[in-house]
């Protein structure tokens, strides 16, 4: 009634190479895993890009992006499946990383997972285009009011408008969102340059599962303008960063 052992796959044995180990490699893939590609996603992105020419972790499934950045370096790309990464998640301390022909394995005390790469071209000539982008106008705002904002919004629709406001000497995050007969707006207080718009329509369920991945108290949003993508980071922690492709909207507020 059982599959012969014969009937699984051979353990790689053969040609593997020690290539170190990532510090806090399960808290890093936290911040980036949430923005891998689902079913519908072209094939590649279903994977975590181990960008190691550039020493980063890369995931998108082209409408938002997560990267984080690690100390270990390499000649290669290696595409590592979703499943092998959640399963990274779980382990306590790094494990050590070898690389074997078309897969990686990751070896902790008793534990080893091999995980076979994904094959695929991955965008990373596009990434570092948008990477390269100069943001003009930020806003900062408490993190938890603004994921609170946000669970209410969702409540109402996915499709939220964000704009800064001055309200006499005080300055104004708002979110709104309307669907059908129903609306929603609400405001938190934020630091942002008055003199600059900032007014888009986003995702608000993609810009949730970012903040989940931040633990400061304080997020800055970046901004160009309302066709080009949002840039979400943390003030104590340069080394991960967040991009969302904005979304058009019919505008409540002028």
């Amino acid at each position: 009634q059982c599959m012969s052992s014969d009937e699984f796959p051979a353990w790689p044995g053969d040609n593997i190479e020690l290539l170190g180990n990532i510090p806090n490699i399960a808290q890093k893939l936290k911040q980036v895993s949430y923005a891998v590609g689902e079913l519908h996603s072209p094939y590649a992105l279903c994977s975590l890009c181990f960008d190691y020419p550039n020493k980063r972790l890369v995931a998108t499934d082209s409408h938002r992006l997560a990267i984080a950045n690690i100390a270990m370096g390499g000649e290669e790309l290696a595409l590592i499946p979703l499943q092998a990464v959640k399963m990274l998640q779980t382990m306590k301390d790094d494990p050590e990383i070898f690389k074997n022909g078309k897969g990686t394995i990751f070896r902790y005390n008793l534990l080893q997972m091999w995980a076979r790469h994904i094959e695929g071209g991955y965008p990373i000539a596009k990434i570092n285009e948008i990477l390269s982008m100069q943001w003009q106008t930020i806003c900062a705002v408490n993190r938890q009011m603004l994921s609170d904002m946000l669970s209410r919004a969702a409540l109402v629709d996915n499709a939220v408008e964000m704009y800064c406001r001055q309200v006499g000497d005080k300055q104004e995050l708002c979110i709104y969102a309307d669907k059908f007969s129903n609306s929603f707006t609400e405001q938190a207080p934020c630091v942002w340059d008055s003199r600059s718009s900032f007014h888009f329509g986003i995702n608000g369920t993609y810009l949730l599962d970012c903040l989940k991945t931040i633990e400061s108290e304080e997020v800055i949003i970046c901004f160009n303008d309302e066709f080009t993508p949002v840039k979400i980071i943390a003030p104590d922690n340069s080394e991960c960063q967040h991009v969302i492709m904005p979304m058009r909207i019919n505008k409540h507020y002028k």
